[in-house]
């Protein structure tokens, strides 16, 4: 699995496009839960509450997708929400949230019509909005005699992307919690004993 995956940094939006008479308004934000994403939706509803649909689709994960929806929202089954996510999906964006606020402009334009009016806002949007790649890390608890604090702290720096907490200091040694890349963090706890001796162990 892959220590990185993209994402975009910040939310932005309205982004307009017209069609038919009818207009489209784009909006992105990152998200982390379904929660959050759910009151994305529900602040632009109330903002725009007297547009014809809000259509809405989100994809969390960390480079493998643990959870996404979509929403229609009265428009035909499968032409506004599904090219939202599908555009999501494609650029392979994780803890994002688009939605779409269309407001009837007097002309229907068919199931045809509607995917490429909501698959083209939403590409504006994410257009305008640059990615972002976030690494994924996972947390290791490391224990080390005094002495040894300063060769943990030069391991921790082999790995790109690791970060480490300030020390605390109790009666068994010195106690960090060390953020390694998650491919890396067999390794990272292998080298820790090999330094060491054995003296430095980790969780």
């Amino acid at each position: 699995m892959e220590d990185s995956f993209l994402t975009i940094a910040t939310a932005a939006g309205p982004f307009e496009i017209k069609e038919k008479g009818s207009r489209f308004l784009s909006f992105v934000t990152p998200v982390v839960s379904e929660g959050e994403a759910l009151s994305f939706v529900s602040a632009l509803r109330k903002r725009y509450h007297d547009a014809t649909h809000v259509c809405w689709a989100y994809r969390l994960g960390d480079g493998e997708e643990r959870a996404s929806r979509y929403s229609d929202d009265g428009e035909p089954s499968g032409s506004a929400g599904l090219p939202l996510y599908q555009e999501l999906a494609r650029r392979e964006l994780f803890n994002v949230a688009c939605a779409v606020v269309r407001y009837f402009g007097g002309v229907k334009l068919g199931t045809g019509g509607l995917c490429r009016a909501y698959g083209a806002a939403a590409r504006l949007a994410l257009d305008e909005t640059p990615p972002r790649t976030e690494t994924v890390t996972v947390t290791v608890a490391v224990t080390a005699p005094f002495d040894l604090l300063g060769a943990v702290l030069h391991v921790v720096k082999k790995y790109p992307g690791a970060s480490v907490s300030a020390p605390a200091y109790r009666e068994e040694g010195v106690v960090v919690e060390a953020r390694i890349p998650r491919s890396k963090a067999g390794a990272f706890k292998a080298e820790l004993v090999e330094r060491s001796g054995g003296r430095v162990t980790s969780a």
